[in-house]
């Protein structure tokens, strides 16, 4: 019994350590291996992620200084025209007046005799050395280029309220023949292009045989419409005579300065283009 005894205790010691032995290794693999160093700076949040090498730059990228423009801005200026006639003239505090058909004798055109229509041109900046222009162009290189040829009329400051008439006015042509020049409040000379809006429309059609039927009480009311610079539309009322009569033809020329529509536009100055044995067309 003795033996029996102490065999059974020396086997309970042998499990109780063999328990122990497990119980400790077990700890041993579940303790977590220490974390590689951190290499990278960021924070949680992925938008925020910072990257400490730079983005390569491409060979061909420019820098911030070579895109800058240099060139300061033009003075602004509200330059318009219009057909001059005794309302709108007498708005004005003064007038300048110059007749057209000088610009064209300076160059040896013609034009004597020949009204024309009478142009009222104003600002609202003053401008100084105010003149007529006449404008010449070519081809060079298949590029339009415009430049002035000569001045008529110059007047030493045009102020605001104050108008540049031009009389006895005749042009049409598809290319701007002249225009106006002056030095602006920066101390810069412009060259502004003079021409007829062409792309005039009026609805309804006045010249309509059955015109009269469109009157109501004895009045009409018409549209008149531009499609250069963006398109305008403005409007205006005809009436009957006394007779009941409507004159198509006499409204259309008593009226110019409801209907005609005039442009004025910055040309460059590029006379320097011109080669050395450009011969001009009045001297051809």
């Amino acid at each position: 019994m003795k033996k029996l005894f102490m065999y059974l205790c020396i086997t309970a010691i042998l499990i109780a350590l063999s328990l122990s032995g497990c119980r400790a290794d077990t700890r041993a693999i579940a303790e977590p291996e220490p974390e590689p160093e951190d290499v990278t700076s960021y924070n949680n949040d992925e938008e925020n992620y910072v990257n400490d090498i730079p983005d390569p730059t491409p060979e061909d990228s420019t820098t911030e200084y070579e895109a800058v423009d240099t060139q300061p801005p033009a003075q602004a200026v509200n330059l318009q025209i219009a057909v001059a006639y005794d309302g709108l003239l007498s708005t004005f505090d003064y007038v300048h007046e110059v007749d057209y058909r000088l610009l064209r004798e300076a160059v040896g055109g013609g034009g004597e005799g020949f009204n024309g229509r009478r142009l009222v041109v104003w600002a609202d900046v003053p401008l100084s050395d105010f003149a007529l222009m006449l404008v010449g162009n070519e081809f060079i290189e298949n590029d339009l280029i415009f430049f002035p040829i000569t001045t008529i009329g110059a007047v030493q400051e045009l102020l605001p309220g104050q108008a540049f008439v031009i009389n006895s006015y005749f042009g049409g042509a598809s290319l701007p023949a002249s225009g106006v020049t002056f030095v602006d409040g920066d101390g810069v000379r412009r060259y502004f292009a003079m021409q007829e809006d062409m792309s005039g429309n009026i609805e309804p059609n006045i010249f309509d045989p059955d015109i009269l039927d469109k009157f109501e009480d004895g009045y009409l009311q018409i549209a008149i419409t531009t499609d250069s610079f963006g398109g305008t539309r403005r409007y205006a009322t005809i009436s009957m005579d006394e007779e009941g009569n409507f004159d198509p033809d006499r409204w259309f020329m008593d009226n110019e300065h409801i209907w005609a529509s005039y442009l004025l536009y910055e040309i460059e100055n590029r006379i320097d283009q011109l080669p050395e044995d450009w011969v001009p067309w009045w001297e051809d």
